[in-house]
């Protein structure tokens, strides 16, 4: 049986995939398990379904089983949905580099002139932007996912 990817690949069905996104998931919660989460989603698997059906399933799952006695479901859910933004929005797990971001507008979206990339070099465009608006932030921070801690870290900074 085989799945559709995000980006339209056909791959193998894969369960260890789905234990570790839960267990992702549930990692550091009280009162929480994968077990519950995967045996009330109830998953009916079928040959092309998409990996965003099955996350929006394991969502829906951790969602249901909210309740007084275990509220914790709520911080499943949360991380469940927040992966999967992360997947649409950025493609994965972490955000593009800037001047990842600009060349895609440039190429793909047709957003930016082309120029912007032969009067900047990579490292320029990311410090000069920074340059240009740290005079209005309080602080600049990065995130990064850790596969160690199997979630995002937070440290003083930016992307370079």
């Amino acid at each position: 049986m085989n799945v559709v990817k995000r980006n339209g690949e056909s791959v193998p069905y894969n369960v260890d995939k789905i234990h570790r996104m839960v267990g992702w998931a549930v990692k550091g919660l009280k009162g929480v398990t994968v077990s519950d989460v995967e045996i009330n989603a109830n998953l009916q698997k079928r040959d092309g379904m998409s990996t965003t059906e099955i996350h929006e399933v394991l969502i829906d799952s951790a969602v249901n089983l909210i309740n007084l006695n275990n509220p914790n479901y709520q911080y499943v859910a949360s991380r469940l949905l927040l992966a999967q933004l992360r997947k649409d929005v950025w493609g994965g797990k972490n955000p593009p580099k800037l001047v990842d971001f600009i060349n895609r507008n440039v190429h793909e979206h047709d957003v930016y002139d082309e120029d912007i990339l032969m009067l900047y070099t990579d490292e320029e465009i990311n410090k000069k932007y920074h340059k240009f608006i740290s005079p209005y932030l309080s602080r600049s921070y990065k995130i990064e996912y850790d596969e160690k801690l199997s979630g995002s870290k937070l440290s003083e900074g930016y992307f370079f």
